[in-house]
């Protein structure tokens, strides 16, 4: 299985449980003053964030049914074969990243973001896997061959 994918949709739902456990404990910031879990704001946000990494995780499944399915048939693992399944892992990651940044991060308050604190190491976690130069190179690279590949323009080796 591609590396990007190992271990990537479990960034996001660590995040979600971390998320969960606010939700439970914490007030809304403004008027009318709830729990978190009764607010329909953050319900809204729970929700898509949940949607979302469940999405990522599904895909993370489907690719592991992909790359046994292929590297099970002699000959099948092509070029075109590893970049489709490496696209796929850096979708993952981009999933994770999209439902933690826009859902969760930005709306956990700045008192759950102490240094050391899991959210803040959960946070730090995940922006290193989006910002790292391997995974934001292989991914562009990949999706780049990939789509010459598909469409019959000569494709360079990826170095």
């Amino acid at each position: 299985m591609p590396r990007a994918c190992r271990a990537r949709g479990g960034h996001g739902a660590r995040r979600l449980d971390a998320y969960e456990e606010l939700l439970r404990d914490r007030q809304t910031f403004f008027p009318p003053i709830t729990g978190r879990s009764d607010s329909p704001d953050y319900q809204l946000w729970h929700g898509e964030a949940i949607g979302t990494i469940a999405t990522a995780e599904a895909a993370v499944m489907n690719v592991v049914q992909q790359w046994h399915d292929t590297a099970g048939r002699e000959g099948a693992f092509t070029g075109d074969a590893d970049l489709r399944l490496a696209v796929i892992c850096g979708q993952v990651v981009s999933m994770c990243w999209r439902a933690v940044e826009h859902r969760l991060f930005r709306t956990v308050g700045t008192g759950s973001l102490r240094n050391g604190g899991r959210i803040e190491r959960i946070w730090r976690d995940l922006s290193m896997v989006h910002t790292h130069a391997g995974p934001v190179f292989l991914s562009s690279a990949a999706s780049r061959e990939l789509s010459k590949a598909r469409m019959g323009v000569d494709a360079a080796p990826i170095v």
